[in-house]
């Protein structure tokens, strides 16, 4: 089943209810979304969904195209 783009973030969040009931909090509704829609940024430009997520656990995020990283001087 092919689903539009404009329905995938949705149907995401639907399967993740079904299959733990609900979310236990707020703050687990949020935090799934923040890491669903970085994974989905991150497959998007062409990188692997665990390497995105084993340079966020170590520190250092993978740069998003079209963004710059500012440093403290």
């Amino acid at each position: 089943m092919q689903v539009p783009p404009s329905e995938c973030w949705d149907l995401q969040v639907k399967v993740q209810q079904k299959i733990a009931g609900t979310f236990r909090s707020d703050a687990g509704a949020t935090s799934f979304c923040r890491i669903r829609s970085h994974l989905s940024t991150m497959h998007k430009q062409g990188h692997s969904m665990l390497a995105a997520l084993a340079a966020v656990f170590a520190g250092k995020p993978l740069p998003v195209a079209g963004t710059y990283v500012v440093t403290k001087n």
